[in-house]
């Protein structure tokens, strides 16, 4: 898909076509400003994710099947280490590879940190924009996660995130910041087209930004974050980790500081600079994305060079929570999370018992908790 120019042998002939041509030049226009804008979130959504790597990585290698492995290392105690790490260098060279590292279960950053940059730069040209959950064909994951404890990423229960948008085209598309994971590289793709090439079925479509407030209630202290089942199996959950959370809050924060004062020494708005002429364009991204680059650069230098410091989450009390926190609690979407201290209950029972007691366990789980729990403590 891309936008094109029309040329005339005249104005006179211009004019004759203009009635025809405007309704054509104006959705060209729409589906060009549609791909600029992808351009810049991808973009932007691997700086932010190679500034705030989180997972402690030993060794990458690759299997048979050329699934990239990513061995992680065990973590020091008591939040002795991180919260970020260095990305793999093997893979730091700006292949398919490196962005398939940086996108692995990472879909819904474009809904929690990219939320204010997609208003700006999609809202002048959408009518409808909302966040989609997806299923998809669970062996075209190209990542796979090999816990310290040798326990490898269960992908079966996980679905993909991105943003579904009606254009002024009159056009469906989805955006697809992280789909490299999957071997999905095309941004912005047709509705029907991403259906059929990638997707075997919608999950869920909520309002753009309902994940953006969720994330922030966590960020907050108003609520915690659901237990990451995986985590908890290879030994490393029980105290979650918020410090990755805060520290992509931060740098979000300076990005969307980097865009504004970009904004104001060019005179130029996101959205303005995507209807300039390709020359100016490509001018002008490269100029912004090198300041949110280098001002996000700067912003980790100068915090590693404090010692790293964080203040401590704390846990603010229901009763200080505002409403939207409390519209957020009666999200239904939730009730059927387990939390921490259910899962750790059903799990001493599993080590104390027989396999025939772990087969109870689980079926309990699933009961309480849904079907993709029936085989929790198989294998342990």
């Amino acid at each position: 898909m891309r936008a094109c120019r029309t040329y005339y042998c005249s104005t006179k002939c211009q004019s004759a076509h203009k009635k025809i041509h405007d309704g054509v030049c104006i959705n060209m226009n729409i589906r060009k400003e549609l791909l600029r804008s992808g351009e810049l979130l991808k973009t932007i959504f691997f700086q932010l994710r190679k500034a705030t790597y989180d997972i402690k990585v030993r060794a990458v290698g690759k299997n048979e099947q050329g699934t990239i492995l990513v061995f992680e290392d065990e973590y020091a105690a008591n939040y002795g280490d991180g919260p970020l790490y260095p990305f793999p260098r093997a893979f730091a060279d700006g292949s398919n590879e490196e962005r398939a590292l940086l996108a692995y279960l990472s879909c819904s950053d474009i809904f929690i940190f990219l939320d204010e940059l997609s208003k700006s730069l999609l809202g002048g040209i959408t009518t409808v924009m909302q966040e989609a959950d997806f299923g998809f064909d669970q062996d075209r994951f190209l990542v796979r996660r090999i816990s310290p404890y040798g326990r490898a990423e269960d992908h079966s229960r996980y679905m993909h995130s991105a943003l579904a948008i009606e254009a002024k085209d009159g056009e469906a598309y989805i955006v697809d910041v992280s789909g490299a994971q999957y071997g999905q590289h095309q941004t912005v793709v047709p509705f029907g087209q991403y259906m059929s090439d990638f997707a075997t079925k919608i999950i869920k479509i909520t309002s753009h930004g309902h994940m953006a407030l969720k994330a922030r209630a966590v960020h907050e202290g108003y609520r915690d974050r659901p237990v990451d089942i995986s985590a908890w199996m290879s030994g490393t959950a029980g105290n979650f980790d918020y410090r990755p959370l805060q520290m992509q809050y931060k740098v979000k924060e300076r990005i969307l500081a980097a865009v504004k004062e970009w904004e104001m020494l060019n005179n130029l708005t996101l959205h303005d600079l995507l209807g300039c002429d390709q020359e100016r364009f490509e001018a002008c991204k490269s100029s912004l994305l090198a300041k949110t680059d280098d001002d996000v650069r700067s912003f980790l230098a100068k915090w590693e060079e404090d010692g790293c410091k964080l203040e401590p989450r704390v846990r603010k009390e229901d009763e200080e929570a505002p409403s939207w926190v409390q519209d957020l609690r009666m999200d239904e979407d939730d009730e059927n999370i387990p939390q921490m201290s259910e899962l750790e209950e059903q799990s001493r029972a599993s080590q104390r018992y027989s396999d025939d007691k772990k087969a109870e366990c689980s079926a309990l789980l699933a009961s309480r908790f849904g079907q993709q729990y029936a085989n929790f403590f198989k294998g342990l």
